[in-house]
C-alpha cells in the first residue's frame, strides 16, 4: 500500500480548493465531508487520488481559537515536544 498524504488548509479554503480539483478533472471520493476530531472540534475533509494513484487528504481545521476552547473545554492538551 502507498502513502496516505495529509494536507490542511486554511478556514473557509476547502470549499474552492475542492471546486478546482473538479475543474481540472480529479476525482475525489466524496464532497467535503464533517468530521469531528478529538482535541481540535469539528473539521470538513476531502480525499481524492493524484495522478499516481496516492490518495491525498485536504483538512480544513477550525481557526486557532476554537481549537484551543475545544481542548480547554475536554483538557486535551497539546503534545510536549520530546
Amino acid at each position: 500500500m502507498g502513502a496516505f498524504l495529509c494536507f490542511a488548509v486554511k478556514d473557509e479554503e476547502l470549499a474552492a480548493v475542492y471546486q478546482r480539483l473538479l475543474e481540472r478533472g480529479i476525482v475525489c471520493y466524496s464532497e467535503p465531508q464533517v468530521v469531528e476530531l478529538p482535541g481540535f472540534g469539528t473539521l470538513r475533509a476531502v480525499v481524492f487520488e493524484d495522478p499516481d494513484g496516492q490518495m491525498i487528504e485536504l483538512m480544513e481545521l477550525a481557526a486557532a481559537d476554537e481549537i484551543r476552547r475545544v481542548r480547554a473545554a475536554s483538557r486535551v492538551q497539546r503534545p510536549q515536544p520530546a
